[in-house]
This record gives structure tokens, sequence and C-alpha cells, in this order.
């Protein structure tokens, strides 16, 4: 007798909001979180969002530099930003709330990465990058 699978109601919802989102062109990709995190960032701070085939930076400010974005959403402080590639100029790391809310934008530069990425690897775990970059926005007061 084959198992009769019911889904729960809620995932027509998220579906459904996650279409509208594509349909909308903030979520552009599968990665839902780091997508969430570039719209949010150039909707705040007035930036340029790149194609997605712009490779090693998400967003171009007004004076044409090039800037990474980092999104994490809830993170333990352990948790790491890796970098792939270094083409960009500066760069903002972004941290959501459990509902997919900006908490906090911080920006810091690519030589304020470089003197603190792990030995071996191009990572910054959440709190080294919080203790070295600076607060643009946040929701404290």
């Amino acid at each position: 007798m084959a198992y009769k699978f019911k889904t729960h109601p809620s995932l027509s919802q998220i579906s459904e909001a996650l279409k509208t989102l594509t349909d909308e062109g903030i979520i552009r990709t599968n990665n839902l979180v780091g997508e969430l995190g570039e719209y949010y960032v150039c909707q705040m701070l007035g930036l340029r969002r790149q194609p997605i085939s712009s490779k090693g930076y998400d967003a171009t400010d007004a004076d044409g530099k090039h800037v990474e974005i980092k999104t994490r959403r809830e993170p333990q402080p352990t948790a790491k930003i890796a970098f792939t590639q270094i083409k960009f100029h500066y760069c903002y790391f972004i941290e959501l709330n459990y509902a997919f809310e900006p908490v906090e934008i911080r920006k810091v530069t690519v030589a304020q990465l470089k003197k603190h990425f792990e030995k071996g690897y191009t990572r910054v775990n959440v709190k080294k990058m919080k203790s070295i970059s600076k607060p643009v926005w946040s929701v404290k007061k």
C-alpha cells in the first residue's frame, strides 16, 4: 500500500512568495538569504545591483567602485564568511533576523579583510568581521 503524502498548507504560501520575489527581480538565484541581503543593501544605501554574471562583486556605488555584499541570517559568531574572488573595493556585511529583516549593515575594506583572513584561506568568521568593520546602519538605537 502506497503512502499518500500531503504537504503542509504553508508550503504553498512560501512557494507563492518566492515566485513573487523572483518575478519582481528581488530573488535571482536559489540563494534566498544572499539575494535578500543584496537587495536590502542596494535599496538602503543607493547601490546599483549588478547582473549575476558580474563575478567577484555584487553592486557598484555612485563612484563606480565594486562592492561585495555578504549576508548571514542570525549567524553564530563562528560562522564563516568566504570570499572566492577579491575583485571589489569594499564589502558590506548584512545580518538578517529570523523573519529575513535587516538587523545591521557593516562596511569593511579589502585591506582590513586581508589582514584578518584565516591562515591559508580567504575567509573570516562573523565575530572577527564584526570586530573589524564599522556599522553603517542598524535597527538598534
